[in-house]
């Protein structure tokens, strides 16, 4: 699929019977290419709830994993209880200008622009006309608040392994008992007993585990420190 984005570089160029080179901003529309698939030629490996997002899959494609892309809802103000915040994006609907769109700082030449939007389209995968963008495996985490005996509390999260990290503090997707009962501890040992039922009812978020072997990371379980 080929997508138009709008952009602003500049352009150094010297001018007609002048000796000294000017530069001027330009715009121009570019045309960026996402790759496109089947559902087919796809493996699923996760199905992750998240607080306030839609499920969403995670898929494996040629050795990587992709997630399906959620955007805000736009008049959320109008949400429903219940209702999503962010949902899963159609390649039809979907921003691609604003998500591809990116230079900080002083504009470049063209050419540099260019590659910049090649780099970051490359995140993007089109499945059957969703939108699907590349991560690492998800799994469960933890974070306290306050100084605890209640004050504050402790939270179960759904978290995104780091792609330059080969550890993470966390719980294997693998085992969500194995993670509710660590996370459990984590909040008694620290005295927020308020937070135990809110633990073991899921928390803010949970995995569905269908392809075990792409979990690949190595797990530090905050409740054996």
């Amino acid at each position: 699929m080929k997508v138009e984005i709008s952009i602003k570089y500049k352009e150094t160029f010297v001018p007609y019977r002048c000796r000294k080179p000017r530069t001027e901003e330009r715009t121009a529309s570019v045309f960026v290419s996402i790759r496109e698939t089947t559902i087919s030629k796809t493996t699923p490996a996760f199905i992750v709830n998240q607080f306030q997002n839609e499920e969403r899959k995670v898929i494996l494609y040629q050795g990587r994993l992709y997630r399906q892309a959620q955007d805000r809802v736009r008049n959320d103000e109008n949400l429903e209880d219940g209702q999503p915040l962010f949902i899963n994006q159609r390649a039809d609907t979907y921003d691609w200008e604003w998500k591809l769109q990116d230079y900080h700082g002083e504009l470049g030449p063209k050419d540099e622009y260019l590659h910049i939007l090649r780099r970051k389209a490359r995140r993007f995968l089109i499945v059957d006309g969703d939108v699907y963008e590349k991560c690492c495996e998800p799994f469960y985490s933890v974070t306290t608040f306050g100084l605890g005996r209640n004050h504050g509390g402790t939270g179960f999260f759904v978290s995104w392994a780091n792609p330059i990290s080969k550890k993470e503090r966390g719980w294997s997707p693998v085992d969500t008992e194995a993670a509710i009962e660590g996370a459990v501890r984590v909040a008694l040992d620290r005295g927020d007993t308020d937070s135990e039922s809110y633990i073991r009812k899921g928390g803010n978020g949970s995995i569905k585990c269908l392809l075990p072997s792409a979990v690949t990371r190595i797990y530090e379980n905050p409740d054996k420190f």
